[in-house]
């Protein structure tokens, strides 16, 4: 599959990306998804961005759209940095890379600046036609952009890493809990890893959510086959990771008293003392980030 306007399939909503809300069988809509993966970001403003999108440079575009979400994505740090975390695997050169609802493109973008070739796949026809547009006037032959409508058309074991960078947001928590947790969307991802390949995964969202989102999972990736799931926190967002601090309260006391701003007032310090000393903080931060592993090795 070759060129930047190849056709990707990527499974059904229904299935994939967790089907329905807890207890409720309620399909999960296309504007829902939209909503989540891209931080509530409405579909109108989608709809006018990607048909603005063919008229001139993509950046001038977003950078002066009226959303503030949009606007971000012409930041030049949001897509340079936003995959730094890549330099934490040992990926070999000219890595194969699925990146799942990859809605503007800012990881894609990010990953394909290196030799890999990237499958950016969205449910959102708005957000896989401005995808379309950026990587043309960007050049980069080596992503391809794909819409979902279907089963994924790749062979097992054909990629060495797969990223769900979706940094969950909003009021659509109950549902997000099943969001591509389910052991069957697990083993299907697993499924078309190489071994030794490794999946990427973000969290974020309330304090309830994510950690009950977080432990699920952290389960169903072992459930699948995955080895060496290991969890860190992203300082300060996933969207800007600058640290990835692993999830042990002495680790995460480290940071907190090395670079964590002092509370002023006494009663704010006697908290976070308590928080610190409980292990209870290592649970607060706005977002997760999970690396896992296919047992074997890469080739």
């Amino acid at each position: 599959m070759t060129g930047r306007s190849a056709q990707v399939m990527v499974p059904d909503r229904s299935t994939c990306l967790a089907g329905s809300r807890s207890g409720a069988g309620e399909p999960i809509s296309d504007q829902e998804i939209a909503n989540v993966s891209l931080a509530r970001i409405s579909a109108r403003d989608l709809q006018e961005l990607s048909d603005r999108a063919p008229a001139g440079d993509w950046r001038e575009i977003a950078r002066n759209h009226r959303c503030a979400k949009i606007c971000e994505v012409a930041c030049p740090d949001n897509f340079a940095q936003r995959a730094n975390w890549r330099w934490m695997l040992d990926l070999p050169r000219g890595s194969r890379i699925l990146d799942l609802a990859a809605g503007l493109g800012a990881n894609a973008h990010a990953l394909a600046l290196s030799d890999a070739e990237v499958f950016a796949v969205d449910a959102n026809p708005n957000c896989v036609e401005f995808m379309r547009h950026r990587f043309a006037q960007e050049k980069l032959t080596n992503v391809h952009v794909g819409l979902n409508q279907g089963a994924l058309p790749f062979a097992r074991s054909s990629f060495d890493l797969a990223v769900m960078d979706y940094g969950f947001l909003g009021g659509f928590e109950k549902a997000l809990v099943h969001f591509g947790a389910e052991p069957q969307s697990m083993r299907e991802i697993y499924d078309l890893l190489k071994p030794g390949a490794y999946l990427y995964l973000t969290i974020s969202g309330s304090f309830i959510f994510r950690n009950a989102a977080l432990r699920r999972y952290c389960r169903h990736l072992s459930v699948a086959g995955f080895s060496s799931v290991k969890v860190f926190t992203i300082l300060p967002d996933h969207t800007t990771p600058r640290f990835f601090v692993p999830r042990t309260a002495s680790m995460f006391s480290y940071y907190h008293r090395n670079f964590g701003a002092s509370p002023q007032s006494g009663l704010r310090r006697i908290l976070r003392n308590v928080l610190r000393g409980s292990g209870v903080s290592g649970y607060l931060p706005r977002c997760f980030a999970i690396f896992a592993e296919k047992p074997g090795e890469l080739s």
